[in-house]
């Protein structure tokens, strides 16, 4: 099953869209499930930006289906910080998010982005 997404529609860049589709495919031939809502919001937030991926990354164990949020607590900015515990929240429910807090530090595209998110989890496109 081809579990990639070939539009940018959604997607903050074209770089976006490709870190995305090359995580789930590695997710896939990790054998962890790359149609899990969960990994999805993940990955979908944690490959937007090059910088915070880079930060994200490491905490991720696909062949053992595990993302350890611990390894990513530091050096992150205000708006890192909203869209890493959301994509944790997302995964999990681990992390507590405060839609107050996301609607006064995200700037419009990362609050998108952040709502994007959210309707993909629950299940929508």
């Amino acid at each position: 099953m081809d579990t990639t997404v070939t539009a940018d529609i959604d997607f903050l860049s074209g770089a976006h869209r490709h870190r995305f589709n090359g995580e789930i495919d590695r997710l896939a031939a990790a054998g962890t499930d790359p149609t899990d809502p969960g990994w999805r919001a993940l990955l979908y937030l944690a490959t937007a930006h090059a910088g915070l991926w880079a930060k994200i990354r490491p905490a991720l164990d696909y062949r053992h289906g595990e993302a350890r949020r611990a390894r990513v607590e530091s050096g992150l900015s205000s708006g890192e910080r909203q869209l890493v515990d959301l994509a944790w929240n997302l995964y999990n429910g681990s992390r507590p998010i405060d839609p107050y807090s996301m609607i006064a530090v995200l700037d419009p595209d990362n609050f998108n982005l952040a709502m994007i998110a959210i309707i993909r989890r629950r299940g929508g496109r």
